[in-house]
């Protein structure tokens, strides 16, 4: 019996100094792989020297590849960079109430940089649950063989994620953009900037997170999002991303 009593003893001894050691927390994390989104326009102008009105509409599919690196700590600041180089292809349609329509073509390269900063909170009421509000700035870059755009803009966003299980995360992104010291030329002006000087755009993602391996440093992030440039134009921008993760 007193052999049994030690033996429990040092057990107990093993399974208290195991249940000390902390938690491996990983934080950096940096992300890559693809993005394919889809660019709708459409427009109605009415033309008083000819009486008549002119629809167009512009349909691009792009594809491109995005990388991006985050700070993640909980409980300490937020940093964030993220950029992204996609080329696709504009299907243009024009009609005119009183001809035939018109269709054309054109490539398009499009491009975007972003650095952010903020803070990672972790909520106490649901521990594995994380807020980061950040403030940010940004560089886009629009371009055909024959004009170009390109803009700074300020962003300020909220980054959420939830774990769920243990191997799953499904959080939501939600940023405004204000554009500003736009240099715009030609077809962009009409699609993306509107000749404006400043404007407002806004980006809502739903990030589902799925880790893989026993020590769960890699990742796959399934991202689909919506994208307004510039809210006064009709162009709207739908995509996903696929981008594999590890953190350390």
């Amino acid at each position: 019996m007193k052999w049994l009593t030690l033996s429990l003893l040092f057990i107990s001894i093993l399974n208290a100094d195991e249940a000390l050691k902390p938690v491996k927390l990983f934080h950096h994390r940096v992300q890559f792989g693809p993005d394919i989104f889809w660019s709708h326009y459409r427009s109605s102008l009415e033309e008083d020297t000819r009486g008549s009105k002119l629809t167009c509409t512009i349909d691009g599919f792009f594809g491109g590849f995005r990388a991006g690196y985050d700070y993640l700590q909980p409980d300490a600041l937020y940093a964030g960079t993220e950029a992204i180089a996609a080329w696709g292809r504009d299907n243009i349609r024009s009609k005119r109430s009183d001809s035939k329509s018109e269709h054309d073509h054109q490539t398009r390269l499009w491009a975007n940089l972003e650095q952010r900063l903020g803070y990672n909170a972790q909520s106490t009421i649901l521990p594995e649950f994380i807020v980061t509000p950040y403030l940010g700035l940004g560089w886009h870059y629009e371009g055909t063989s024959s004009d170009h755009a390109h803009w700074y803009y300020g962003a300020a966003g909220l980054k959420t994620i939830q774990k769920f299980y243990k191997r799953f995360e499904i959080g939501m992104d939600l940023k405004l953009m204000y554009g500003f010291d736009i240099h715009d030329k030609g077809f962009v002006s009409i699609t993306t900037t509107q000749w404006k000087k400043t404007f407002w755009g806004f980006e809502t993602a739903l990030p589902l997170r799925w880790h893989v391996g026993s020590c769960g440093k890699w990742d796959l992030e399934f991202k689909p999002y919506l994208l307004k440039l510039n809210l006064n134009s009709p162009q709207t921008i739908v995509g996903a991303r696929l981008l594999a993760g590890y953190s350390f």
